[in-house]
């Protein structure tokens, strides 16, 4: 099952994708060239350099028999402008994924036999990560819904509050190399200062307890000195997306 979390920014609501695949499948696959490219873009359009990108059988398309499992037929690496190149590949339906250990992209694509070739794309654009949160610094509250004891009532009217304890760790993107950790207040509030203008992941855990269930969720985060939002109300809460 896919999942998403609602994380409340400043007052905008986002929907943004948790661990694990982003719900992003269209009901058909993107028909591509047997010669194609996999961009990937961040949330400015930029081509993120140094990502890996698979190239995997479905297993429910002619290339594979069915409910086998996926085959990986190829790993490449984007490039100075976020493009991963695949070359030759076989008539038949795949998913493309950008690979990164908690923020996964996936699309389902079929590539055409070379003669409908003329039809098919020769690139394919792929924004990542999904849902960046953007504000000035690393700084503001979370807030998750409360565990009452009454699993339905939880999920038909979940009763939100401010998370205390929450431990938090920020990282480079890319490299999930660890800038700095805090953990939240009584009040629910965090900061981690003195990070540049850039990309980041900011990792959220707390084990459950009478109060809350577990969480543990990864948030993409960009800092940026021209956002107007100094702060961030984070409301973590998981809204299934998919089957």
């Amino acid at each position: 099952m896919k999942r998403h979390r609602s994380v409340s920014v400043a007052g905008a609501l986002l929907l943004l994708a948790s661990a694990g695949l982003a719900c992003t499948y269209s009901a058909q696959p993107i028909l591509v060239a047997s010669d194609f490219s996999a961009v990937v873009r961040d949330d400015r359009g930029n081509g993120v350099q140094g990502v890996r990108v698979l190239l995997e059988t479905d297993p429910y398309g002619p290339v594979s028999k069915k409910d086998a499992p996926s085959v990986r037929i190829a790993t490449v690496v984007t490039d100075q402008n976020g493009v991963a190149a695949f070359s030759n590949v076989k008539a038949g339906k795949y998913y493309v994924t950008v690979d990164h250990s908690f923020l996964q992209r996936s699309e389902w694509v079929e590539v055409l036999p070379k003669v409908r070739n003329k039809k098919a794309a020769t690139a394919i654009e792929m924004s990542w990560p999904l849902g960046v949160v953007t504000a000035r610094s690393v700084a503001g509250s979370l807030q998750a819904p409360r565990n009452t004891g009454d699993a339905l009532m939880d999920k038909a009217s979940p009763q939100v509050a401010l998370v205390t304890g929450a431990k938090l760790r920020i990282a480079e993107l890319l490299t999930d190399r660890t800038l700095g950790a805090s953990q939240t207040g009584d009040d629910g509030s965090f900061y981690i200062p003195g990070l540049p203008p850039g990309l980041y992941v900011l990792h959220i855990e707390r084990a459950g307890d009478s109060l809350f269930r577990s969480l543990k969720e990864d948030v993409p985060f960009r800092v940026d000195s021209s956002s107007s939002s100094l702060v961030v109300s984070l409301k973590m809460g998981n809204v299934i997306c998919g089957g």
